[in-house]
């Protein structure tokens, strides 16, 4: 009988959890808002000959988003992308990194579902750094420029619940660098990153 009774006791929490209903996850609703951080790649374009003054590199992104709507959000973006080191055909190495700070506004492309593919694009300005150093036996100077600009982007995502109050996030984005005082002219670049956002507000 006691061990009956101790089989019983043990069993019974378990079998009230089967029993009561699973954890839902939440839909991307109106009055949430987040914040995440995302890494991944930074690819440089061909547009004003970045790709020959940089390599891919690592990228970084912290995000704030607030819904406006079940569709809209509005948030800003702080982006960081470390390119890689690249040697010009005439030996001068040029190392390249870029800091950008943008309002973004976002559209979500599904309604009422815990997860959606989506639209965004953002404004904002930039920091752009680019040091070229010449070869050793070179008599050119080595150079450091730094300008500031205007900053865009553009792109699309997916992003997914994938438990109460925490998503995941893929994303792949246009950076246009305007370098209005910058001998090198503008640059452009392509990001894919995978981040997490932790949510405030869900019901």
């Amino acid at each position: 009988m006691r061990a009956a009774a101790l089989l019983a006791a043990l069993l019974l929490p378990a079998a009230l959890h089967a029993q009561a209903p699973p954890p839902y996850l939440p839909v991307f609703d109106k009055g949430m808002h987040s914040g995440g951080m995302a890494l991944g790649v930074a690819n440089p374009m061909e547009s004003g000959g970045f790709s020959s003054k940089a390599k891919r590199g690592p990228a970084i992104g912290f995000q704030y988003r607030y819904y406006t709507s079940d569709w809209i959000a509005v948030g800003a973006d702080l982006g960081m992308n470390m390119y890689g080191k690249m040697t010009a055909p005439d030996g001068t190495a040029y190392q390249t990194s870029a800091i950008a700070f943008q309002t973004v506004l976002r559209l979500n492309l599904l309604r009422e579902t815990s997860w959606t593919p989506y639209m965004l694009g953002g404004i904002g300005f930039n920091s752009f750094s680019l040091k070229s150093t010449p070869p050793l036996r070179s008599t050119a100077p080595s150079l450091s420029e730094k300008t500031t600009g205007p900053a865009f982007s553009a792109g699309g995502g997916l992003e997914f619940f994938v438990m109460r109050g925490l998503s995941m996030f893929f994303e792949t984005r246009w950076n246009g660098y305007k370098r209005p005082k910058s001998t090198h002219g503008d640059f452009d670049a392509i990001t894919g990153q995978l981040g997490l956002a932790m949510w405030f507000n869900f019901e």
